[in-house]
């Protein structure tokens, strides 16, 4: 089983604030493969598979189009400091607990025009962008 320091070094080389050393309460990821994605799918800190960066589609149907589509994922990692910084009081008294935790917002998926139109009325993206010959991003805010 992966440690979470060890987790955090893999996410990391997909963060260019990680790769310099400046270790943030939250920091982006970016072209994530979908292999790695669903790694994360599992483990502390792991992407919950049913969660959704506000309308998207959930964490789990994002990695499987990304797979599918020759895709990769982007997002941040928000990171809990030891100690529990904000940590909420549940009403047995004890302190909630707090995990690290890893959300996507956006997957850039290779397909045609007519597919990422088709594509795109379909889990309505916030934001949908041609950034190369049939390689299309879609983002939710």
């Amino acid at each position: 089983m992966v440690g979470k320091k060890q987790r955090l070094d893999l996410v990391g080389q997909y963060s260019p604030d990680w790769k310099a050393g400046r270790y943030l309460k939250f920091f982006r990821i970016s072209e994530v493969p979908s292999n790695i994605a669903k790694r994360l799918l599992t483990g502390v800190p792991n992407v919950n598979p049913s969660d959704r960066q506000n309308n998207s589609p959930t964490m789990k149907e994002m990695v499987d189009l990304a797979a599918k589509h020759h895709g990769t994922l982007d997002g941040y990692v928000k990171v809990t400091p030891a100690g529990g910084y904000r940590q909420h009081y549940l009403r047995s008294g004890q302190l909630e607990p707090r995990q690290d935790s890893i959300m996507f917002d956006t997957v850039t998926l290779k397909m045609s025009d007519a597919e990422a139109e088709r594509l795109a009325w379909r889990i309505k993206p916030d934001s949908l962008v041609n950034v190369g010959i049939d390689q299309y991003r879609f983002w939710w805010d």
